[in-house]
């Protein structure tokens, strides 16, 4: 009704509180949210959540899904950082060369398989494809005889001398052994781009605004990834799974995400740190048990015989990573870079293990101090904590090829908008291209220099590490932005 007056307590009731910039704890969303405790909103219109201890559903739409009575980190208006902007064309482009490299990728695979004198070499997926035909044959332990192997890929690429030794658990041949059913173009199709799909949407996940910004970053690792058929999509959108679910306080899926990843179980290191610092016990707990129910599933399938074969060929890959018969190019921990300098093979393991440790416990540390544990009474940035310790793994087996660095791109990607907030504008661009200048060495050696003289020296190792130590030097830095990115304009 025109005119009619309000009570002055009531006018109270109905006036706009104050509203406070809030980073959600759990799932990293930023936004205005009611000044109240346990407020916390996705950016737009701010809704008020249920009072602390409140156990009533929170609106689905537009709330964040924050646990009642967990508080959210506070942050000025300078903290709401935008990505800068990239180009519809330079997407593009993007996506186009990655589908162009897919379909090269997929020739080739073919194409090495015959008698043709002028074929190229077999790649990381004839071995797994081969490995996955014996388990039908109901010899898969010989995929561990580096002799039967070895006749079998020669066989299989028409005689020439190149050997790959198939040195994954038996619940990878679990894996393979459906896609041995197809032919092989349509198996290293179905493969690489299904892994591939699976990746680009962790990546999704986890990056939000960030997602080109990291993609692009990574981009040359993801050219080596597609043109050699190797499992680091996988790895990595398993790895960044794991992480996102324990950050949305999904415990149980999250141990299941990292269950699965016991078939390379040295990239999976890092998880539990995570899931000890977020107290999820259930996340714990349910990726051991996942992680021992898989693997006894593949035992029982495959047969008995392929513990002890496992076990034998991991020390044949020991020496040939010593004797230096491995391509250290390609590799880039630690170990592989002391070898390429000459260092002898303990020392250069003992080097490694110095190296190791200490990144471990420099991102433990750090990842604690960010509040990766949700009983911290400080303001927290869990999701940055999250992607400091995926980062991590990079620097923790001595095993570690190129390939593999998209665990790195997933942490990065979770990483980066807290990274934002801490770094200068010039600054963050650097790291992006440093990480990418990693990846393009890599895939250079890979391509042009791999039989030469200077191929044997590990230079993505070192770089790879100074990357990671920018990223801790600025994860430690106070949370407050420097001159950098234009700041998100306040909702009305």
């Amino acid at each position: 009704m025109v005119g009619r007056s309000v009570p002055r307590k009531e006018a109270r009731r109905r006036r706009p509180g104050p509203r406070r910039l809030t980073l959600c704890s759990r799932c990293g969303a930023q936004g205005f949210a009611p000044a109240g405790r346990g407020a916390a909103e996705r950016p737009g219109p701010a809704r008020r959540r249920p009072p602390v201890g409140d156990r009533r559903s929170v609106p689905s739409r537009g709330a964040c899904q924050m646990p009642p009575g967990r508080d959210v980190a506070m942050a000025s208006p300078a903290d709401m950082v935008r990505p800068p902007a990239i180009s519809v064309m330079t997407r593009v482009a993007v996506s186009a060369l990655l589908a162009v490299v897919a379909a090269a990728a997929t020739v080739q695979a073919i194409a090495a398989v015959g008698s043709d004198p002028a074929r190229p070499d077999i790649v990381d997926f004839h071995p797994f494809y081969l490995a996955g035909t014996t388990a039908w044959t109901g010899r898969f332990a010989q995929s561990y005889d580096m002799p039967v192997m070895q006749a079998l890929q020669r066989s299989f690429g028409g005689g020439r001398d190149v050997f790959m030794p198939f040195v994954y658990p038996p619940l990878f041949g679990l894996v393979m052994a459906p896609l041995a059913l197809l032919p092989l173009g349509l198996a290293f199709a179905l493969f690489t781009l299904g892994t591939f799909a699976l990746f680009l949407a962790v990546m999704r996940r986890l990056a939000g605004a960030w997602f080109w910004h990291a993609v692009l970053a990574v981009s040359p690792i993801l050219l080596i990834e597609i043109r050699v058929g190797q499992n680091g999509f996988l790895t990595a959108g398993l790895a960044g799974l794991a992480a996102d679910l324990s950050l949305r306080r999904r415990g149980a899926r999250a141990g299941l995400a990292a269950g699965a990843l016991a078939f390379k179980p040295q990239l999976a290191t890092m998880l539990p740190v995570l899931f000890a610092l977020r107290r999820d016990g259930r996340a714990l707990a349910t990726a051991v048990l996942a992680a021992a129910l898989l693997s006894g599933a593949a035992v029982l399938v495959l047969g008995r015989d392929t513990v002890p074969a496992f076990l034998s060929s991991t020390s044949v890959v020991a020496e040939f990573m010593a004797s230096g018969s491995f391509p250290l190019h390609r590799m880039t921990s630690a170990y592989a870079f002391a070898l390429s300098l000459g260092v002898p093979a303990r020392l250069a393991l003992a080097i490694h293990g110095a190296v190791a440790l200490s990144v471990i416990a420099a991102a433990t540390v750090t990842a604690h101090r960010l509040g990766g544990h949700p009983a911290s009474p400080a303001p927290s940035e869990p999701r940055t904590a999250a992607g400091v310790l995926l980062m991590a793994t990079a620097f923790v087996s001595p095993y570690f090829f190129d390939y593999d660095l998209t665990i790195f791109g997933a942490g990065l990607a979770l990483a980066l908008p807290g990274l934002a907030r801490r770094m200068p504008a010039r600054s963050l661009v650097l790291l992006l291209v440093g990480i990418g200048a990693v990846g393009a060495i890599d895939l250079v050696c890979g391509l042009f220099v791999a039989r030469s003289d200077a191929s044997s020296l590990s230079l993505g190792g070192p770089a790879i590490l100074a990357c990671f130590g920018v990223v801790l030097r600025a994860a430690r830095a106070p949370g407050t932005v420097r001159p950098g990115p234009r700041p998100v304009a306040p909702a009305a």
